[in-house]
Formats: structure tokens, sequence, C-alpha cells
């Protein structure tokens, strides 16, 4: 029996595996995402092909590229600006530092890589400005933060990425001989200011502050705060209370729970009108002789 012959009309169609080639999507938000393509028989990639037909797809162009890159050499004797590096945000796009007299923030953003070697290179080979701290850094902003009696405390930094908000502190000296105050804890430390600062990282303004005066609030570390999604919570360790605090949308910092001696605001109410009631019914028993 002679073969059926084959139709006449549509080209047939190979599939290109995605995993072979990966091109920009021009339609996806993603830069370099992969995408299979499906092209007609006897067009290559690359090939800008005119044809009657409407269903040929053509591809301009395709780019192979790297989805990871490994730092492997590191340049020593950098010429570093005299700050005090705190550390990057969670999410890589700020570098935090200090001035040295702990009085000025600066934030610097990272340009990233400029140059790469395609095989094993010393120092030799790489460009001049591969040894300069601004060829990878850009400053943003220097802002004062702290007045003459403040310091900024470098080891606290929480950092809120959803806005990309930034909270510092300052603080005055630390006095061991602390007065006599209603509520307090004797033998803790007094601090006559502690600031907390909301800083807008991308353009450095200062949204709200928030300022306890003669407390003692453990900074070092980040010890006496803590950050969950919109809220912190500030320790207070003289007064034994926990501030909680809310960083709202607008960027202003709302107390929104006080949680001490009483957790809700109407726990002192509530004690003091059952100790009125529980005096009232002992100096009945008393009266009636029933105790």
């Amino acid at each position: 029996m002679p073969p059926t012959p084959k139709p006449k009309g549509r080209p047939k169609l190979a599939s290109i595996d995605p995993t072979c080639c990966r091109a920009r999507d021009e339609h996806s938000p993603a830069v370099g995402r992969e995408t299979s393509m499906i092209l007609p028989l006897g067009v290559s990639r690359g090939s800008t092909k005119n044809t009657k037909s409407k269903k040929y797809i053509q591809v301009n162009t395709v780019r192979q590229f790297y989805e990871n890159l490994v730092p492997s050499y590191t340049i020593y004797d950098i010429d570093c600006p005299d700050y005090s590096f705190r550390k990057f945000t969670d999410d890589g796009k700020y570098l935090v530092a200090f001035s040295r007299n702990h009085q000025d923030l600066i934030v610097y953003r990272p340009i990233w890589l400029t140059f790469s070697c395609h095989e094993e290179c010393d120092s030799h080979d790489l460009p001049a400005n591969a040894e300069r701290f601004d060829s990878f850094f850009k400053q943003l902003y220097s802002i004062s933060l702290a007045s003459s009696n403040e310091y900024i405390c470098e080891d606290f930094f929480l950092y809120m990425e959803c806005h990309q908000y930034g909270l510092f502190a300052t603080s005055t000296a630390r006095s061991n001989e602390s007065s006599v105050t209603e509520g307090a804890i004797h033998g803790v430390p007094s601090i006559e200011k502690i600031t907390f600062y909301l800083v807008r990282l991308e353009d450095g303004a200062i949204l709200d502050e928030k300022a306890f005066c003669n407390d003692f609030i453990n900074l070092a570390h980040s010890i006496g705060a803590y950050l969950y999604e919109d809220l912190v919570c500030i320790v207070s360790l003289r007064y034994q209370t926990i501030h909680v605090l809310q960083i709202r949308d607008s960027g202003s910092l709302v107390e929104v729970r006080r949680i001490g001696a009483f957790c809700r605001e109407d726990d002192e109410l509530f004690l003091y009108s059952h100790g009125q009631l529980y005096d009232h019914f002992w100096n009945m028993c008393t009266t009636y002789h029933m105790v």
C-alpha cells in the first residue's frame, strides 16, 4: 500500500526545552524569567524571517545569564570613610552607618557589581576603581539624630522591611545614682532621656519619635526592644513595664498597650472597686461579731 501523503498547509512545530535556553520575557515583571518557546521548523533563534503565515513566532534575542553570583575574591586595605558601619538591612538595599562621635546617621545604597573576571584573578587584573569604596556604595544622606548631650545607640537598629522604615535610639549618659521615684525599682540605674526615632531610609525623613525619661532600657544588641510586623515592644527595666507601640502606615508611633502592674487600663479601677467591697464586708462582719 503506498504511503499516505502528508497534508499541506500549516508547518510542523518544534518545541524547545526551556532548560536549554533562557530568555528575557518582556511581558513579565521578572527580568530574566525562563520561558518556553515554540518555533516553526526551519526558523532558528534570532531569525527575523517574514512568512505569510501568522502562526510563526519570531524570537529576536535569546541571552543566557547566571542566576547566582558568588563572590570569590577579597580586596583588602580599602580606603573607607571614617564611620562606624552597623549592618545591612535584611533586604540588602541599605547599609547603615554612624559617625564616630555617635551623633549622625549615614545611609548607603549598594551599587553592586560593575565588573567581573572569567577565571581566577589577582589584584593586578582588577581595574583601578575596584579598590575604591564609592565604587560599591553610594551615600544617600547624612542626618543628625542626637543632640549635644545625647549619643546614638549603635548596637540598636530595627528594620521594618514592608515600609523600609528604620527604628533608631539615642540616650543620655547612664546614672547609677537614680532618685527615688514612685513605681521605680530600687537599685536599677537610670537614664535621663531615651528617644526612639522612626526614619524612612529611602530619603532620611524622621517620621516620628518616642521619648522615655528617667528610665532604663537595655538597648545593647536590641535586647530591650522587639519588632513583630508593625508592633514594637519596649521593655522598661526600671518600671517593670512593657510598652507596645504600633507603627502606622503614615509613619507614626502610637502606644496601644502598656503592661506593668496592670495589664489593662481599667484593671486598677476594677481592683479598687472590689477592694472597697471587701473592706465594707469586713467592717460589717466585725460590727456584728461574725468573725
